[in-house]
């Protein structure tokens, strides 16, 4: 049954981001300035806070959740507010973090962010096309705003093998396919010294992130 998987999309994007960093699209360092212009204090956000989810920035503004408008349009709208602190010193679990990430990956590969996952990660997977990011998953609607931290809809089977790539650190059928570094990574929690602001009560006094993925050890 294809069904909305919400936070669990947060783990099929940051794999998706990471064959684009394979692919030297981008690096963990990558900035949102050098990438989409940004400027000011939120010209330094990295690829790697925003996928530790401490980029600064408003962590669930309205705009990810607008079926009638596009990634770009909310990646632009969120340049605009107040961070909320400094780049790096604060975890603030969101959606807003992904979506300029995915907003990033959508101008240095000129592809949106749904055919970004078929092309990168989907297809190799054997995942169906049907496997889609939308803005309200529920109702199935708005893929011009996908919403890469929550909106896809995906089978168990299919997340499964999601999974396994991610328990095989990038082994894809005995062969490499991202570099195990990248999971490496994403099993550390990059910036020790920051703060947790918005945590969701399920997770737990003190529980930490890594990249895209909560650490539970």
């Amino acid at each position: 049954t294809r069904l909305p998987i919400a936070s669990a999309s947060k783990l099929v994007s940051g794999v998706t981001l990471f064959r684009l960093i394979e692919a030297n699209y981008l690096t963990l360092d990558t900035r949102t300035g050098a990438v989409l212009g940004w400027q000011g204090d939120n010209a330094v956000i990295t690829l790697r806070q925003l996928l530790s989810f401490t980029s600064g920035l408003d962590p669930d503004a309205l705009c990810n959740y607008m079926a009638s408008i596009t990634l770009r349009d909310c990646a632009n709208s969120l340049e605009q507010l107040p961070l909320v602190a400094p780049p790096g010193t604060r975890f603030d679990y969101g959606s807003s973090h992904l979506a300029v990430a995915a907003t990033m990956a959508e101008q240095l590969t000129g592809q949106g962010w749904n055919s970004l996952f078929q092309t990168w990660l989907a297809q190799p997977l054997g995942i169906s096309p049907d496997a889609i990011y939308y803005a309200n998953p529920v109702n199935a609607q708005g893929t011009s705003n996908p919403l890469p931290a929550g909106g896809l809809r995906m089978t168990m089977n299919e997340y499964a093998r999601v999974l396994r790539l991610v328990f095989d650190r990038g082994t894809l059928n005995g062969s490499p396919f991202i570099s195990a570094s990248l999971f490496v990574e994403q099993g550390r929690l990059q910036y020790p010294d920051s703060t947790i602001g918005n945590s969701p009560p399920a997770a737990g006094p003190g529980q930490r992130y890594g990249l895209t993925a909560w650490l539970d050890c």
